[in-house]
């Protein structure tokens, strides 16, 4: 009887832990798919679409320049993800930040496979062969825009530089006018004084 009871026991566990296995497994999932995005909305890929939609149809060089742009917004963040995902790593490991962020990093990495996967085959409805070009011509103009801003950036630097140098040569060009003003109305009554202990003597 007691073998019978004892069997009945572990039986009782073991379900109750499958159980609870199950509902920990199936809980996990629904908040994987819950996660809130990587990446803010990709408003170029929404506007090739809406080109793509437009009734009456939009000329082919509009969407192959809104698809170029769409696939250097992917490049800029391939470019995020790929700086990201070592220090997300040794992160998680030391336990800084929850697995729940890396979940998110993992779901928008397989987002961007599928997003790449994507752009490839709408490049080469336009032209066969230009989607294993796209991403390199992406990627070239998302260099030259970096280097343009970086360009404006030191200029304007220069500029802020030039008009606080300017600023403070003026300053100082002020502090010595008043200086040698000083300097020379002390002097007059340096030469007023004397003259006139010299009439004095007189």
């Amino acid at each position: 009887m007691s073998f019978v009871l004892a069997s009945g026991y572990v039986a009782g566990w073991a379900v109750m832990f499958g159980t609870f296995v199950a509902c920990y497994h199936r809980r996990k999932a629904l908040a994987r798919n819950k996660l809130d995005p990587w990446f803010p909305e990709h408003t170029t890929r929404n506007h090739y679409y809406a080109l793509v939609e437009l009734k009456p149809e939009a000329d082919e060089f509009q969407l192959k320049a809104a698809l170029l742009r769409r696939a250097m917004t992917d490049v800029e963040r391939i470019m995020e993800l790929q700086s990201s995902k070592g220090p997300l790593q040794q992160l998680v490991k030391t336990g800084a930040i929850g697995e729940d962020v890396w979940n998110q990093f993992e779901a928008a990495e397989k987002d961007m496979e599928g997003e790449l996967m994507e752009v490839v085959n709408e490049a080469n409805t336009f032209k066969e062969g230009w989607g294993q070009q796209i991403f390199p011509q992406a990627s070239d103009m998302v260099a030259h825009e970096r280097q343009k801003a970086l360009r404006k950036d030191l200029d304007e630097q220069m500029q802020v530089e030039q008009e606080v140098r300017l600023r403070f040569e003026a300053k100082d060009k002020i502090r010595r006018e008043e200086e040698s003003k000083k300097a020379y109305e002390e002097l007059l009554r340096e030469e007023s004084k004397a003259a006139g202990k010299m009439k004095a003597k007189n």
